[in-house]
């Protein structure tokens, strides 16, 4: 009969560290239950998942299995939910001879209805999609910047983009896109018969083609002519294995004018995938991004509606024509729709700023603020909020604490992310950002107000930081090449950043405050699913 992984008979055997990561991993919701039965000196591991658990993440599973069992020669067999063969039992009375003999039968009987059931799961995997188009590639991809003149076979991978499909005079249909591994990246051209299927390719995921590469009439560039492609994981793709996971409060999309890279549902997959339960879209300004990372998040993940905006330094005294032309500081702030209401409130700030406050950016007054503040959660942002601000000039106590009540959670981030104080001079070296964050979390626990670490995620990997550096090079920064690690941060990875504030306080901040805030904001839609027509007298 089926068990939980940690009341396994293997499990109370194996060391501290192996029975730690078994279990943070256990608690993903796709690894479900398993048997276990040993034999000799070998064990048969029956894990019950999921059929939606990515085939990546199975492997990793199989991998720390294998690796926690040894010595014993560890064998993974996959079951699925549904319609799968019970695992062998032995019988309860007989002789040790007997025993194995019938053990031995069962354990063949079911050996037999495993192959029938993975020949199944083969067709079925193949008719689903990952085989796309032609056959199936086994042969190891070239890295792309290897690939440099013409070739007649050639198997690459990476991810596409760029996709475009165009039909011919003759019926046939030419799929076009870009593949690219981080390396480089090639032009790929897959030509379709006029009733063959078309394969569904989607921007950002991962392939691997085989194909002949040469200059492409038209373009004049090297091109991949791809006949077979299949679908494949990510290769070495961050997991965040952590019992309980953080809640990423502070993050831009495309949506963020030349700012923000990543697509809103790449960033939103991407958490849904580590196991997040929810991850809040706070733009520069705007909400374009609301849309799609709602589409993107259903059934898997929360969506936290939020923006980054741009508060008035200074009271609010004068506008000509409803246009702001006093040149007062922005302070940024994170506004969050914790309910229907905040929500109307997040989208009447947002078109005021807009229409009424606008002076570069979309401002707004404090007063405004004020006025349609319910069912929000006002965050105090990053270093352009006024609290950091306030804590980087060495603000009297009083001051600060003056601040900081008009806030309903404080924040801080990784230190590299304000590494640029160091580089104008504004602080002496990254010990004293840490004392910037080691102050607010103080100011925080004295207010009793929560004190939330958050990414400022611009990019979703570590890698894409070099799209930044192109973006901010055009805006004339000369420190563009500089990146801030703006990266989607794991748990692990984040615990790891704030270390230095002492193994309780980095959990608290990381984990327990933006869980707990992102528990208090209500499942919401970024506009209702009835049509709702105008009235018009």
């Amino acid at each position: 009969m089926a068990v939980k992984i940690t009341e396994a008979p293997f499990f109370r055997a194996l060391t501290p560290e192996a029975r730690e990561r078994l279990t943070s991993h256990a608690e993903a919701l796709w690894l479900e239950q398993v048997d276990f039965s040993a034999r000799e000196n070998r064990a048969r591991i029956y894990l019950r998942v999921s059929g939606a658990a990515p085939p990546a993440e199975r492997e990793f599973c199989a991998e720390i299995l294998t690796a926690a069992c040894r010595p014993a020669a560890a064998e993974i067999i996959w079951r699925e939910l549904a319609e799968v063969p019970e695992p062998p039992r032995a019988p309860a009375q007989g002789s040790l001879a007997a025993v194995q003999a019938e053990f031995a039968r069962e354990e063949e009987k079911y050996a037999e209805q495993l192959r029938r059931q993975r020949a199944k799961s083969a067709a079925k995997q193949k008719e689903a999609g990952a085989v796309l188009t032609g056959k199936e590639i086994r042969s190891p991809a070239a890295p792309l910047r290897e690939i440099t003149e013409e070739e007649r076979s050639v198997v690459a991978q990476g991810y596409i983009f760029q996709i475009e499909t165009r039909e011919t005079k003759t019926g046939r249909r030419i799929i076009t896109c870009v593949l690219s591994d981080n390396t480089n990246s090639l032009a790929v051209k897959i030509f379709l018969e006029e009733k063959a299927p078309t394969p569904p390719l989607r921007d950002g995921e991962w392939y691997r083609m085989r194909g002949e590469v040469k200059t492409d009439m038209y373009s004049q560039e090297l091109t991949l002519i791809a006949k077979d492609v299949t679908a494949i994981a990510p290769p070495g793709l961050r997991r965040d294995l952590a019992a309980e996971k953080r809640v990423e409060l502070h993050l831009h999309t495309q949506m963020s004018d030349m700012d923000g890279v990543s697509a809103p549902a790449a960033l939103v997959r991407r958490a849904a995938d580590w196991g997040h339960e929810a991850i809040a879209v706070t733009d520069h300004g705007v909400v374009q991004a609301f849309p799609e990372a709602a589409a993107a998040a259903r059934g898997k993940i929360k969506v936290i509606f939020g923006m980054e905006g741009y508060l008035l330094g200074q009271p609010f005294t004068h506008y000509t024509e409803g246009i702001i032309n006093e040149k007062m500081p922005n302070i940024h702030i994170i506004l969050l729709a914790q309910n229907a209401a905040g929500l109307k409130n997040l989208y009447r700030l947002v078109t005021d700023s807009h229409l009424r406050y606008f002076y570069r950016r979309p401002r707004l007054p404090r007063e405004v603020l004020a006025a349609h503040r319910e069912g929000l959660l006002v965050g105090s942002a990053c270093e352009a909020g006024e609290v950091y601000q306030a804590a980087l000039r060495g603000a009297p106590a009083e001051e600060l604490r003056a601040v900081a009540s008009c806030y309903d959670y404080l924040e801080i981030q990784p230190a590299a992310n304000n590494n640029f104080l160091i580089r104008n001079g504004r602080v002496a070296d990254e010990e004293a950002l840490r004392n910037l964050n080691r102050a607010i979390v103080a100011l925080g626990e004295e207010l009793d107000i929560p004190v939330v670490a958050t990414c400022d995620a611009h990019f979703l990997d570590p890698e894409d930081e070099i799209y930044r550096r192109i973006i901010m090079a055009a805006k004339g920064f000369d420190d563009a090449d500089d990146q801030a690690p703006l990266f989607l941060r794991t748990t692990e990875e984040m615990l790891a950043e704030f270390a230095y504030l002492g193994e309780e306080t980095a959990y608290r901040v990381v984990v327990t405050h933006p869980r707990a805030l992102a528990a208090r904001v209500e499942e919401l839609r970024p506009f209702p699913a009835e049509l709702h027509t105008p009235h018009i007298p």
